[in-house]
């Protein structure tokens, strides 16, 4: 354990500031055009908060750019 973790007076991340954070990196590799990486951090996001909706679109926008799309057929 690190010196910070669990240090009185410290508030811990909740899910839902993990959540954020990992949607905001998606968010980014997905501006980058990395999309593989923005799947990653995107279904991360998701996981921790499932009723963010922007977590959810991008994932969508990211796997379509990753050519993780399925057929409609």
């Amino acid at each position: 354990m690190s010196q910070f973790e669990g240090t009185p007076g410290t508030p811990e991340e909740t899910a839902e500031q993990k959540a954020q954070r990992a949607l905001a990196r998606g968010t980014e590799a997905l501006q980058r055009g990395d999309a593989a990486t923005a799947v990653t951090h995107l279904e991360a996001a998701v996981e921790l908060d499932a009723s963010c909706g922007d977590a959810w679109y991008n994932l969508g926008v990211a796997r379509e750019g990753a050519g993780d799309v399925l057929d409609s057929a």
